[in-house]
């Protein structure tokens, strides 16, 4: 799957989407964190799940949090590989 944004968006889409995250740090932290969960699933690179709860944990997004949660417990309900 390509990942290039620029392929799919409008320049003028991109440039408002860009305005929007510089003004808004919290929704800016919640896109990295949508995106980096996004290329992760792609890439099948289930390996970096663990660190990835940990930056979540980290950081105030109660939404994400409760995603999290979720992960979690649905983590130790499968079999390890």
């Amino acid at each position: 799957m390509d990942h290039d944004q620029s392929r799919h968006d409008d320049p003028d889409d991109l440039r408002h989407l860009d305005a929007i995250l510089t003004a808004s740090p919290e929704l800016q932290s919640l896109t990295s964190h949508v995106r980096a969960f996004a290329v992760m699933m792609t890439e099948l690179k289930g390996e970096q799940l663990e660190q990835w709860m940990r930056c979540v944990d980290a950081d105030d997004q109660p939404a994400l949090h409760s995603f999290v949660v979720a992960c979690a417990a649905i983590r130790t309900r499968l079999p390890q590989a």
